[in-house]
């Protein structure tokens, strides 16, 4: 069985993808057991395009991105913020430390997983975006 960690790296490699952002999100799915591919996620879509990412535009207000395609220059990485919800989907393992690499992930749901075991990597203390830190707990 292959390390999550260097799986991520193969997918991302493979594509000439070097985003840190999503290198975190895929390792943190393959990680906690999120199958990423069974549920129709496409490692070179758009993140915002993935089913338990929620994307918000940090220029208006925080206003939902909806229907945005597969376009990425439509709205700048920079101007993006997101949410990631994990919640009930019987996740297991422990939260790995890339969860510091999400610094635009504004909220984080992961309730109602009872098989995460472990504590709070440190490095969610890098994650100045997250506003509801309350979610990961």
């Amino acid at each position: 069985c292959i390390d999550p960690r260097n799986a991520a790296l193969l997918d991302l490699a493979s594509h000439n993808i070097t985003d840190l952002d999503r290198y975190g999100l895929v390792v943190l799915f393959r990680v906690i057991g999120y199958q990423f591919h069974d549920n129709g996620d496409d490692i070179t879509d758009d993140v915002c395009q993935w089913k338990p990412v929620t994307c918000y535009d940090k220029v208006n207000d925080g206003e939902q991105l909806e229907d945005i395609g597969d376009d990425e220059d439509i709205i700048k990485e920079e101007t993006k913020t997101y949410s990631v919800n994990l919640e009930a989907l019987n996740l297991k393992g422990t939260l790995p430390t890339e969860i510091g690499f999400l610094l635009r992930m504004v909220e984080f749901n992961i309730n109602r997983n009872l098989e995460l075991i472990g504590t709070i990597p440190t490095e969610v203390g890098r994650l100045d975006q997250l506003s509801k830190r309350q979610e990961i707990l």
